[in-house]
């Protein structure tokens, strides 16, 4: 449907839409990569066993599958572990990111706590946030830093073993990808606008004034025309807004 121009609660209504819509499509691409580890966890459960990370090897397939579908919004999957998760280890991240060419490839993180370097991974946000929570989390923009070292916003979703174990099965998505999306949604720079996460940082905007990561000013806040939320499935997993200033 086209839109006025001049119209910003019909442009903030069809951005809303579209970027539910498009989350909601990563966050079953997270579910798909979940349902796939929380079966391997259920067999192995079954016999009364505890997996280690040989077991994981099943899961890479399908990784390197959804990774080289030419997602342009969707970077890398996490698959993290708690510490009573795996019988061989304390600490796994497996992190998987494509190249240019659509390549996927394994990203190396130094997890033993008396290196330098160590990623703590345990106590960041994008783990720590969907497991207290016990549902599907959107973490970010953050930089992550001894992580990917990039900014970015994971979708996570927590799963709980048989066991007592504890996984997060994520996905980090691209930051370029999303402004894109924004502007090639809103097709007009007469309004600014600005997507905003739920600790009111900016996600993107179609303005150099509101770069990604940033707070609303005051000032800025007090400029607000429109407000809509972004629709999703579940608001839960994704309260963002889009919002207009004038």
């Amino acid at each position: 449907m086209d839109v006025a121009e001049d119209d910003l609660p019909a442009l903030l209504d069809r951005v809303a839409e579209t970027v539910g819509s498009r989350m909601d499509e990563l966050f079953g691409l997270v579910e798909i990569v979940h349902r796939r580890v929380s079966d391997i966890l259920e067999e192995f459960a079954e016999r009364h066993r505890t997996p280690d990370r040989a077991a994981l090897a099943a899961v890479r397939p399908l990784l390197h599958e959804l990774l080289a579908a030419d997602e342009p919004l969707l970077e890398g999957f996490d698959m993290a572990f708690g510490s009573d998760t795996l019988s061989d280890t304390t600490r796994w991240l497996e992190c998987w990111r494509h190249d240019a060419d659509g390549n996927s490839y394994f990203v190396k993180h130094i997890l033993n706590p008396e290196s330098v370097g160590f990623y703590d991974y345990q106590s960041h946000d994008w783990f720590t946030a969907p497991i207290a929570a016990g549902h599907a989390v959107t973490t970010g923009p953050y930089i992550d830093v001894g992580g990917i070292d990039v900014c970015t916003i994971t979708l996570g979703i927590p799963l709980k073993a048989a066991s007592g174990g504890t996984a997060v099965i994520g996905a980090d998505l691209s930051i370029p990808g999303l402004e894109a999306l924004l502007l090639r949604t809103l097709r007009t720079r007469r309004h600014e606008v600005v997507l905003l996460a739920a600790n009111e940082r900016v996600v993107v905007s179609n303005s150099a004034r509101h770069v990604t990561g940033s707070r609303l000013r005051l000032a800025d806040s007090e400029r607000v025309e429109h407000s809509v939320p972004v629709r999703s499935q579940d608001p839960q997993r994704l309260p963002w807004r889009v919002v207009g200033l004038s």
